[in-house]
């Protein structure tokens, strides 16, 4: 323990003798940093444990499961052949029509499954190898928001892209003044059966939750806050 101490002592001495004056304070500043970075190791690599992540965001669906419904444009795309590229509309009964093939049923279908449809019954009648492409121009679905926004009503829902809540209240302009983000709720039909989902907004805002991802025809309500 002796030696040690004496060993210290000397090492203290040299760096005093040979450092410029109001290096030192640097040097420590150095050594404690470094101390530092060493906790935050192990083996060579960053501890995690050490450090601090937001959670992870959700994979959260694009419109490519979207399900076609009746009142959605869609456009119908038939590669090197122009001649058939066609917008139709969505009937009540589920179909469209295409000029070569008459009615065809779409509805509650993706529009993956729709072109391979399209591309099976062309290639029954016509002497080529359809590559077709369908997508969704126009949709009838809709989101509603109410209770404490700048904004309330229906709101056309994006098929080009996922959805969250913030974004959500985003295009309604805001909350009020009044507003409490800590306790909306959002309504929605899952199975034939109506479910409400209490959603804090306030801390996903502050990325302590994940974001709560919309679906069509859900209606959002933003409460009072209570004090």
């Amino acid at each position: 323990m002796h030696t040690l101490d004496a060993g210290r002592r000397s090492i203290r001495t040299v760096l005093l003798r040979y450092l410029k004056p109001g290096s030192f304070g640097v040097l420590v500043a150095a050594l404690g940093l470094t101390k530092g970075l060493a906790a935050e190791t192990k083996g060579g690599k960053p501890d995690r444990s050490a450090m601090h992540y937001p959670a992870p965001r959700k994979q959260m669906s694009g419109v490519s499961g979207y399900a076609v419904r009746p009142g959605d444009l869609l456009r119908i795309h038939v590669f090197q052949e122009d001649d058939w590229d066609t917008e139709a509309r969505v009937s009540e009964d589920g179909t469209i029509h295409f000029p070569l093939l008459g009615r065809v049923l779409v509805a509650g279908k993706t529009t993956h499954q729709v072109a391979a449809i399209l591309k099976e019954l062309l290639g029954k009648d016509y002497p080529v190898n359809p590559q077709v492409a369908v997508s969704v121009l126009e949709s009838e679905q809709k989101m509603t928001i109410l209770g404490e926004v700048q904004k309330p009503g229906a709101y056309a829902f994006p098929l080009e892209r996922p959805l969250n809540l913030l974004e959500a209240i985003a295009m309604a302009g805001g909350y009020t003044r009044l507003a409490d983000p800590g306790r909306i709720t959002v309504k929605r039909k899952e199975g034939g059966k109506e479910k409400l989902y209490r959603v804090n907004a306030k801390a996903m805002a502050h990325r302590e939750v994940e974001p709560f991802e919309l679906l069509p025809n859900d209606i959002i309500t933003v409460p009072e806050s209570l004090f």
